[in-house]
């Protein structure tokens, strides 16, 4: 979903939740949104890095250009598996 998607506010209304707007599954849930100015920009995205941590010590380092073109379908960063 881009931002210019995202159906504005009134100023009294207490907002949407996330899961309304975008696909999630029922068990999903969204820790931290990132924001990144310069996705059209190639040569940001082939140098700068996402990097995910869990609380077991698992560390994902992924490349910015993978999410910079997202599927209707979202991006699925990293598999978290039970326990």
């Amino acid at each position: 979903l881009r931002v210019y998607e995202i159906p504005e506010g009134e100023k009294q209304s207490k907002g949407r939740a996330i899961q309304n707007l975008i696909q999630l599954p029922g068990d999903d849930k969204v820790k931290a949104i990132i924001d990144v100015k310069k996705l059209d920009d190639k040569d940001f995205v082939q140098e700068h890095y996402i990097v995910l941590c869990t609380k077991k010590g698992i560390i994902k380092k992924t490349s910015l250009e993978d999410f910079s073109r997202p599927r209707a379908t979202g991006v699925n960063a990293i598999t978290i598996v039970e326990g």
